[in-house]
């Protein structure tokens, strides 16, 4: 941040006047006064012989206070009435930051915290299509994508919605009494039984629970204790959306033998979905 008082951007740095040549001796000659293209500007309290060093970047001639404003400007990126898709959520850019580095110093803090707020105060969603396969889709084409979360503030994000696409599926959700929970519930054909999975949200933490067609919703009682008998490696456990993920990449074949060989890949290729 560019503080109001120490150096001052202003300040000029001044270039004694040469030596007047001799024009007794022999062989002097004179140089032509330096042009408007030689010198940046002059000082209007100054003689024509002083001569200001070139700014690094023209912002830096406004006050302390005025490029504060504009470093903030610049780095704003915060509209709850949007929704971001998460596979093209960028923040805001550095480049202003690698402009010169008395703006990297004045401008980074600003902008470290801009990008704490693009994460955790903006909206997102989980968008894509899948291949689809007559008899599985495993939704290889989505792995980079999940690759490239990595890096990212996803780890920062408290606003993220899902929307399951195959329509072959009979998807339905209801609230969770006394939460504010949702439990998405898929009916699916598996090879030989027709088998209910429930995907509950919690501060947008989900996880996959399998139960048979025609059970009761669980109790919130029984959802406090789902998450940590969830049967998956403990490597995993920190996951917030990746089983979300899943369940919408999954293929009968993964679902029926409870493969998690995909969600191995998200938790090793997407350290940032960890808790």
């Amino acid at each position: 941040m560019a503080s109001p008082s120490g150096d001052d951007p202003h300040a000029s740095t001044t270039i004694s006047s040469p030596m007047a040549p001799d024009l007794n001796q022999v062989g002097a000659t004179t140089s032509p006064p330096p042009t408007m293209k030689d010198q940046q500007y002059q000082t209007e309290d100054s003689s024509p012989t002083v001569i200001t060093n070139d700014l690094p970047c023209p912002l830096l001639e406004l006050s302390a206070e005025l490029r504060n404003a504009v470093w903030t400007l610049a780095f704003a990126d915060v509209d709850t009435n949007r929704i971001i898709d998460i596979f093209t959520a960028t923040g805001p850019s550095s480049a202003l930051l690698r402009t010169c580095r008395q703006i990297n110093s004045e401008a980074g803090g600003i902008f470290d915290t801009s990008q704490r707020s693009y994460w955790k105060e903006n909206k997102f969603t989980i968008e894509g299509e899948y291949e689809h396969f007559e008899y599985e889709h495993d939704g290889s084409n989505q792995v980079p994508h999940i690759r490239a979360l990595r890096g990212k503030g996803v780890q920062l994000i408290e606003n993220i919605s899902f929307h399951l696409k195959d329509h072959n599926f009979d998807v339905t959700s209801e609230p969770v009494p006394g939460t504010d929970n949702l439990a998405w519930t898929m009916m699916l054909a598996g090879e030989e039984v027709r088998i209910r999975g429930v995907c509950f949200i919690d501060r947008y933490r989900a996880f996959m629970e399998w139960k048979e067609e025609g059970e009761p919703p669980p109790t919130i009682a029984e959802i406090h204790t789902m998450w940590p008998d969830l049967p998956v490696r403990p490597k995993l456990q920190g996951l917030k959306f990746a089983q979300v993920w899943r369940e919408m990449i999954k293929s009968q074949k993964v679902i029926v033998s409870a493969d998690f060989e995909l969600i191995e890949l998200i938790g090793e290729e997407a350290p940032c979905l960890h808790n």
